[in-house]
């Protein structure tokens, strides 16, 4: 598995997630314009994805050290509820 990297900058953006009718649910996540510019490959329509969530802060941070060894650093993404 060959893993995108961002060219150039830190990102940091927010947005939320957007109802599915199929699935009945808010679970279709649309990367914003800032991200996807960041990636050089992200015009290809033959991009995946692999989510992981650990329950333990141990498991993440054992994760991340293997990501980092790999020289592979991962997206976080944190879920939260919209308190307007």
């Amino acid at each position: 598995m060959h893993l995108l990297k961002p060219r150039l900058n830190p990102i940091k953006v927010e947005g939320k997630l957007y109802y599915c009718e199929g699935d009945r649910s808010n679970s279709i996540i649309r990367l914003k314009k800032e991200i996807r510019k960041e990636f050089v490959d992200s015009s290809k329509k033959d991009i995946k994805y692999i989510m992981e969530y650990y329950r333990t802060k141990e498991e993440f941070q054992s994760r991340v050290n293997n990501l980092v060894k790999e020289e592979n650093l991962p997206f976080i993404l944190f879920l939260f509820r919209d308190e307007k």
